[in-house]
């Protein structure tokens, strides 16, 4: 039902403030919309009072359905209504909005009762001293520089989303939060020499097939855990393989076949011949595991499964890794780390091997070459010795 109460101002001037009853919010408080119309100059108070039941009416039925919203929604309302906004759009990867409703809780812990219109600097601020310092009591682990800044992004995109929606014309006060954190250690790659040992290890083990392959593929093709994972036999046209897809382990859903981590990431790989040899003695240890297995083996067309014959989990290949790793002796760091070397060699011998960044980018399914180049160019460190090597000639001749 909507109200309307009108106002006159000593200079004439006639205003009416409507107010429309939407509904109760989840905490029990009436969720109240209102406007005010403001009749033309010159119109009498007659036409002013139709025409403002005219505007009343319309207010209302704008609320009813949905075409006005809340003018003073709490910002955990509009993070859950700006997450599903993403997910009508269908332009971010189902990874992307798996992060963002992990970011939920905490950015809710610390601003989420808060009305956007009343969210500022130093509220943002304080979100990032929480992050950055973590709660032991709630079980928030302390959040690295890089983490804590992707989350202000976050939060900077909620408002930008949040403003637009209400018609609220405001600066956004996310870019201003400082950021702080626990510098993020760049994540180190393999050497060669640490590779090969490593293979060499793998190939002499008793290490179930499945894992070595997993593994061979991380290492000479470059690929993300979850791409690898997400290999089907469909994928596969013999010695190369299309990635279409990843797996990804997501809190709502468990294990997911998602889109890639963007539409360049879609590429075609071609298998090393250790590869296809490993390949080749899995297919043959998959027909006995059907037939022991019966019905559990999910025929799912996945070239990696687990013990159960459901597709295999995404972080368990990197379980194996560091026990085998550690085991026998020898370094590890990630499973993903294979992806950096991979990256970093090819960079570092460019010119050698007439390799360009872009085929290197594409080859790792970067989004642009300006990731490669920002990730991994800046690895190379032998042109900076190099200057001071030429340097230092000058000097001494």
């Amino acid at each position: 039902m909507a109200s309307m109460k009108k106002h006159i101002k000593k200079n004439g001037e006639i205003s009416y403030r409507i107010r429309v009853l939407a509904g109760t919010r989840p905490d029990g408080t009436q969720d109240v919309r209102s406007c005010t119309w403001v009749a033309p100059r010159g119109m009498s108070e007659a036409k002013a009072d139709k025409e403002a039941e005219r505007q009343k009416a319309k207010f209302e039925d704008d609320v009813y359905n949905g075409r006005i919203a809340e003018m003073h929604p709490k910002f955990s309302d509009m993070m859950s209504e700006y997450i599903k906004h993403l997910e009508k759009l269908n332009k971010h990867s189902e990874g992307t909005i798996d992060t963002y409703c992990g970011y939920q809780e905490r950015i809710n812990d610390s601003i989420g009762d808060m009305r956007v219109d009343k969210i500022e600097i130093k509220h943002v601020q304080q979100l990032i001293y929480d992050l950055a310092d973590g709660n032991k009591k709630k079980g928030f682990k302390p959040l690295g520089e890089k983490t804590v800044k992707n989350y202000r992004s976050f939060v900077k995109r909620v408002l930008d989303y949040s403003y637009r929606t209400i018609n609220l014309a405001r600066i956004n006060p996310a870019p201003y939060a400082e950021i702080i954190g626990k510098p993020s250690q760049e994540r180190e790659g393999y050497s060669i020499y640490e590779v090969k040992t490593i293979l060499n290890a793998i190939s002499e083990s008793s290490l179930a097939t499945k894992y070595k392959l997993f593994i061979v593929i991380a290492v000479f093709c470059g690929l993300r855990i979850g791409e690898v994972a997400g290999i089907r036999y469909s994928h596969i046209d013999g010695n190369t393989v299309n990635i279409e897809k990843q797996l990804r382990n997501t809190k709502k859903r468990g294990k997911q076949e998602l889109r890639t981590k963007s539409p360049n990431s879609v590429r075609t790989i071609v298998l090393p011949g250790i590869a296809n040899e490993l390949l080749e003695q899995l297919k043959k240890e998959q027909k006995i595991e059907k037939v022991v297995l019966g019905e559990a083996w999910k025929d799912d067309d996945f070239v990696f499964h687990n013990n159960r014959g459901d597709k295999i989990h995404p972080d368990y290949p990197r379980k194996v890794l560091s026990k085998f790793c550690k085991d026998n002796g020898l370094p590890y760091k990630a499973l993903h780390s294979f992806r950096h070397t991979f990256c970093s060699e090819l960079v570092e011998n460019e010119k050698a091997s007439e390799i360009s960044i872009k085929d290197i980018s594409k080859a790792a399914g970067h989004g642009d070459t300006a990731i490669t180049e920002r990730c991994y160019v800046h690895r190379n460190k032998k042109p900076v010795s190099k200057a001071f090597e030429v340097y230092e000639r000058i000097l001494v001749s």
